[in-house]
């Protein structure tokens, strides 16, 4: 019984060992592919420059890639290692893809008054650092959700994939847009004439938050159809969107125990109070993104054909 249980255990270990060195491989394709798709030289950023805004835009975005990554290694422990492999390479090239189209949407319609790269770069910006930063982690936290389902093949799982990301993508704008109305303080009065980086930190803050948010809705949406999937999935992301907003001031002001946290960041630019509040916003969109999480019973053994991708369950 020791000598097989021991083997089981080096087996899964080898098959982890491979599925984990082609998600480190996907990941340095995303950092190759930043460098590409950005008008900023990593080398010039990092190492000549030593720009730490722009440490912070990369960091964000390679945490976010790891993040929806981590979606493709979902319960493909027991799966065939050769078709595994080959479909977590095709998942990490769109997830890669995703993420980035995810990066310049919301640098057009979430950061929107000013130029992502000429902050960072020109004027190392850290606070419009931090809010990109939060925008990345975001969609990789959306693209970490589409991928904990299962969908029928490998094509309609990257079909399926593309599509709850583009909802998620909905929800986060609107979430972002709602928060920059209701805001008290000019964000980007604060962000790009002030360098204000506290404020930025909330900002980000708030957006990764957001993206937790929205990766409890994707988690186990109702499925009955593509159409029907699709609305009850955008209708539970609203709704978990408006109860974070409705908690998160709240939650705030009763964690942090003080009504001048508000002025200590957008008129001292205090970090360390951003820091706090950053983690109490992070912690109540875990909370509301467990709460609206849908429990579904597991999905029923299927053929080969069926692959890990996004949530799909069968009807009752």
């Amino acid at each position: 019984m020791l000598i097989g249980t021991t083997a089981q255990i080096f087996d899964h270990l080898s098959h982890g060992m491979a599925l984990a060195v082609v998600a480190v491989a996907l990941l340095a394709l995303a950092r190759v592919v930043f460098g590409f798709t950005t008008r900023l030289n990593p080398t010039t950023e990092l190492i000549e420059s030593e720009n730490s805004a722009y440490g912070i835009y990369l960091a964000a975005f390679l945490s976010g890639t790891a993040i929806a990554l981590a979606g493709s290694l979902f319960e493909r422990q027991s799966e065939a290692l050769g078709p595994t492999l080959g479909a977590m390479f095709c998942e990490g090239v769109l997830l890669i893809v995703l993420l980035r189209l995810g990066c310049e949407i919301n640098d057009r319609l979430v950061l929107t008054g000013f130029s992502l790269d000429t902050e960072i770069s020109e004027d190392r910006n850290r606070g419009a650092a931090f809010c990109a930063g939060g925008s990345c982690l975001a969609t990789g936290l959306i693209l970490n959700g589409a991928l904990t389902g299962y969908s029928d093949g490998l094509l309609q799982g990257l079909q399926d994939t593309a599509l709850l990301w583009a909802i998620g993508q909905v929800v986060l704008v609107m979430g972002a847009v709602a928060y920059r109305r209701l805001a008290r303080f000019d964000i980007h009065q604060l962000i790009q004439f002030d360098d204000n980086a506290a404020a930025g930190l909330r900002f980000g803050s708030f957006l990764a938050g957001l993206g937790l948010v929205v990766r409890g809705a994707l988690l186990k949406a109702p499925m009955t159809d593509l159409s029907t999937h699709s609305l009850n999935t955008l209708l539970l992301a609203v709704g978990g969107l408006l109860l974070f907003s409705l908690l998160y001031p709240v939650g705030r002001r009763l964690v942090l125990l003080t009504r001048s946290s508000g002025d200590e960041i957008d008129m001292h630019g205090n970090m360390s109070v951003s820091l706090v509040g950053s983690a109490v916003t992070l912690s109540i969109a875990l909370l509301v993104a467990q709460a609206i999480a849908l429990i579904q019973p597991p999905p029923p053994q299927a053929s080969d054909s069926i692959t890990p991708a996004p949530a799909t369950v069968p009807n009752e």
